[in-house]
C-alpha cells in the first residue's frame, strides 16, 4: 500500500472510521466524482494559502480557525467506539505528538509559498512520502520493491538537480526551508502511519480528532499571544481553509471504498500536483525554469511509482 497519499494534505489517516465498499457495482459517475471532489479540496488548501498571502493580520490565528473546523468536523464525523483504556491513550499520546508536526509542516508551507512559489512547496510537501518510506523499511521491515526503490531514487535525483541550480532557489535558506519541508511534512505523515501499524483501528477517529486538538490547542496558544495583531477575519479565512483542509481526505475516501487503491492514489497524487503547478503559473504568475520543470517531471513519476 502506498505510504503517503492514504493520508490527506498535512497526513491525515483516510481510513479513520470509514469502510470499503463492498457493491461491486457501484455508480461509476458518482466515484469519479467523489475522487475529483478529492483532488480539488486538495488543490484549493494549497492555493487558497498562496491566495490569502498578506490578507491576513496573523497568520497563527488563521491556523487556529483552520484546525479548529478540521477538529469539530472530526468529532461530528466520529461514531462511538469501545471504551478499552490502553487503546484510547495511545491515540491520545500520538495524536498530541502527529499536531505538533502537522502545524509545523503546515507553517512551514505557507512560509515556502511566500519564499519559493506554489509548485515547488507542493512538489516537496507531496515527496514528504520518503519519510514513511524509508521508516517503514527500517523499522518495519517492509520489503521496498524495484519499482518503489526506483522512485525513490527518482525523487532524490530530483532534489539534487534543484540543489545545483545556479540561481538562488537551489542554495541557500530557499533549498533549505524546502527541505525541512519534506522532512516535517514526511514526519507527520510517518505518525499516521505508526498508528495504523500499532494502534487500535476502532481509536483511528480518536486518534486524528486529538491530532487536530493538539494543533489547534499549539496554535491557539501561539495567537492568543499575538492577539493584538489578529482581527476576526483571520478566523473566517482560517474556517474556509479548515473546510478543504478536512474533506479532501473524506472524498478521497469515498472513492477509495470504490475504485481499486492502486488506481486511485497514482491518480489523486499526480493530479493534486499538476493542478497546484498549473495555478501557480496561471494564477500567481509563477515562472519556472527549464530545471525546476524537469525536476517537477521527474518527481511526478517518482511519485507515480512510490505509489504503485
Amino acid at each position: 500500500m502506498p505510504v503517503r497519499e492514504k493520508y490527506g494534505i498535512l497526513g491525515m489517516d483516510l481510513r479513520a472510521g470509514f469502510r470499503q465498499s463492498d457493491h461491486s457495482g457501484e455508480d461509476q459517475t458518482q466515484t469519479m466524482l467523489f475522487l475529483l471532489l478529492a483532488i480539488l479540496s486538495s488543490t484549493s488548501v494549497t492555493l487558497l494559502l498562496r491566495f490569502l498571502e498578506g490578507r491576513v493580520k496573523s497568520e497563527i490565528t488563521m491556523f487556529t480557525g483552520n484546525y479548529a473546523v478540521c477538529a469539530l468536523l472530526s468529532f461530528l464525523y466520529m461514531g462511538t467506539f469501545p471504551a478499552r483504556e490502553e487503546g484510547l491513550r495511545f491515540a491520545l499520546v500520538l495524536g498530541l505528538i502527529a499536531g505538533v508536526f502537522f502545524l509545523g509542516a503546515f507553517l512551514l508551507l505557507k512560509k515556502s509559498l511566500t519564499v519559493n512559489g506554489v509548485a515547488l512547496s507542493s512538489t516537496f510537501m507531496k515527496m514528504g512520502v520518503l519519510v514513511p518510506t524509508l521508516m517503514a523499511v527500517i523499522f518495519f521491515s517492509e520489503r521496498l520493491t524495484g519499482l518503489r526503490l526506483a522512485g525513490f531514487l527518482l525523487a532524490l535525483g530530483a532534489i539534487v538537480l534543484l540543489k545545483f541550480e545556479k540561481d538562488s532557489t537551489g542554495t541557500g535558506k530557499r533549498f533549505g526551508m524546502l527541505v525541512c519541508l519534506l522532512l516535517v511534512g514526511g514526519m507527520a505523515d510517518a505518525f499516521s502511519n505508526i498508528y495504523e501499524r500499532l494502534g487500535t483501528h476502532a481509536y483511528a477517529d480518536a486518534f486524528l480528532l486529538f491530532t487536530f486538538l493538539s494543533a489547534m490547542l499549539i496554535s491557539g496558544a501561539l495567537a492568543f499571544r499575538d492577539r493584538k495583531n489578529a482581527v476576526r477575519t483571520d478566523i473566517l479565512c482560517g474556517a474556509a481553509l479548515g473546510l478543504p483542509n478536512y474533506y479532501s481526505s473524506r472524498f478521497l475516501l469515498l472513492a477509495l471504498g470504490r475504485l481499486p487503491a492502486v488506481t486511485v492514489y497514482p491518480v489523486y497524487s499526480v493530479s493534486v500536483l499538476v493542478l497546484i503547478t498549473l495555478g501557480g503559473v496561471v494564477f500567481y504568475k509563477e515562472r519556472l525554469s527549464a530545471r525546476k520543470w524537469a525536476a517537477i517531471g521527474i518527481i511526478l513519476l517518482a511519485l507515480l511509482l512510490l505509489n504503485l
